[in-house]
């Protein structure tokens, strides 16, 4: 059996089982009756802040990828909106080589540049997640309880982030490895690290850096906004420290192996975050589910636009 397809098995599993374990331990007549609390102006109010973190996200990309090549902002965010539509539809985040490979063909971008500008972005997020989650410790007594129990996962995650962070000034060092290998491969990986190389120069500039920090630290503070939004129409009542760790552990969440889109997973990681708050089990899984739809359907919605443009305009040329 393949490895992927090996991923792909394990991941229904899991997926599977969290959703039964949530129906059976949750009264879904209740959870139904929040659902129909959300009202018209909340979805308004989310579906435009949505739209305004992926406007966000894709003048960060611009700004990274601007080191190398100027590239019009509408072609960047046709590529992101893409990846978004994939990452719901296929697992193991398989929209982020599909955003770079979209932009590579509208563009003159290298793929592997696309690829490491893509991880720069990660690296940021990474960043203000980790700052969101220190927020909610020091603020709460009963975050700190809940991650001291669970101590090694921290752990390897600091451990994680200080080595990705080492590399990413030293990428170069991947060179080192690389004469073992036959010819054609060590000449096809350096011009993979050389490209990488290139979308990291940026963090020479520390201007640069606190931007992007800056442009990062508003696309996730907006997502705090759209849960405060939903937790607030659900009737639910939490400290202002709870949107930071909710937002941190439905992140780290994901690493969790599921089906595409995170069905189960995301929904069980959001429940148990905001039930350390003392919410009710049906609550938290009210949030849960309009909290994944409203980052599911607006990216299949846009996506499906795109491509189906896309699809259209390739048609007329040929």
């Amino acid at each position: 059996m393949k490895k992927s397809n090996l991923k792909l098995i394990i991941g229904v599993i899991v997926s599977l089982l969290i959703v039964v374990f949530i129906i059976y331990f949750v009264d879904l007549d209740e959870v139904w009756k929040n659902l129909l609390k959300l009202s018209w102006q909340t979805i308004i109010i989310l579906l435009s802040l949505y739209l305004l973190g992926i406007l966000f996200r894709s003048y960060r990309w611009v700004y990274i990828i601007r080191q190398k090549s100027c590239t019009s902002f509408s072609i960047v965010f046709k590529a992101l909106v893409y990846g978004y539509m994939l990452n719901q539809l296929l697992p193991a985040k398989m929209g982020e080589a599909g955003r770079a490979e979209y932009l590579a063909r509208n563009s003159k971008l290298g793929r592997s540049f696309l690829l490491g500008s893509i991880v720069a972005e990660r690296i940021f997020d990474m960043m203000v997640i980790v700052l969101f989650l220190a927020v909610s410790v020091g603020f709460s007594e009963t975050v700190k309880r809940n991650i001291k129990s669970n101590y090694l996962f921290v752990l390897l995650l600091f451990v994680g982030f200080i080595a990705a962070f080492i590399l990413l000034y030293n990428i170069n060092i991947v060179k080192n490895f690389t004469h073992y290998l036959p010819q054609k491969a060590e000449a096809f990986i350096n011009r993979i690290v050389n490209n990488v190389a290139k979308s990291f120069s940026m963090f020479n500039s520390f201007k640069k850096v606190a931007l992007i920090f800056i442009i990062t630290l508003i696309i996730w503070s907006i997502t705090c906004l759209m849960f405060f939004f939903i937790i607030n129409d659900l009737g639910i009542t939490v400290p202002f420290y709870a949107y930071f760790f909710i937002v941190s552990a439905g992140t780290f969440g994901m690493i969790i192996p599921s089906t595409s889109a995170n069905v189960g997973v995301y929904h069980a990681v959001a429940m148990g975050a905001l039930m350390i708050f003392m919410v009710q089990r049906g609550q938290a899984l009210s949030f849960a589910i309009i909290a994944h739809a409203f980052d599911f359907f607006p990216s299949i919605i846009m996506g499906g636009i795109i491509f189906g443009f896309t699809r259209i305009k390739e048609i007329k040329t040929n």
